[in-house]
């Protein structure tokens, strides 16, 4: 599966994260967040699992940890730097997991993973989509709320991320295995 269409972000926004002032209300952004990013929801194009679908969890902890801090009277620039900096910090808690077995493109012994040393959102990439979401605090009022950049903003932040693998490939001894990198790949 790939990410969701952008008019699901809206409905399920709509309908899960209503402005509140009851004590659970950080919860709300941050389970509706974890909902559009944890397994199976994102995707890595060129990458072929050996066992689909892409592990990933959100650092939704994290995200909650600063989000929680924002509070009614802040103002656009306060609230779209809380919202940024618990972004970041969810993305940086976020799991993904490129599984030995995984190759890049066609299955080979070359292009498929015997081992996985790391695989990470590449930190350029969240700090792009923290960028992305600082965007808030300039944009216009919405009509409506599933027109709310904050909406907008989350996609293109989460659409801007990469992910970097390293390991070994599956080259049996003794020409092998070999250092097997695949870096920056965007999610969908």
């Amino acid at each position: 599966m790939t990410l969701e269409a952008f008019t699901i972000w809206q409905s399920t926004f709509v309908a899960q994260v209503p402005p509140t002032d009851a004590p659970d209300w950080p919860d709300n952004l941050a389970d509706w967040l974890a909902e559009r990013l944890d397994t199976p929801k994102l995707s890595l194009p060129g990458i072929t699992l050996a066992v689909p679908p892409l592990p990933v969890v959100f650092g939704k902890a994290a995200f909650r940890s600063i989000y929680s801090t924002a509070a009614a009277g802040d103002t656009r620039e306060t609230f779209a730097s809380k919202l940024a900096n618990a972004y970041e910090a969810g993305m940086q808690n976020a799991t993904v997991t490129v599984k030995p077995g995984d190759s890049i493109g066609v299955p080979s012994p070359t292009t498929t993973w015997s081992v996985v040393a790391s695989s990470v959102f590449d930190a350029p990439s969240i700090a792009a989509g923290k960028n992305k979401v600082l965007e808030i605090a300039s944009a216009p009022d919405p009509e409506k709320p599933e027109d709310s950049a904050i909406i907008q903003k989350l996609y293109e932040a989460v659409g801007l991320l990469t992910v970097t693998t390293t390991g070994s490939d599956s080259v049996p001894p003794p020409s092998g295995p070999n250092s097997l990198v695949d870096t920056a790949r965007g999610v969908a």
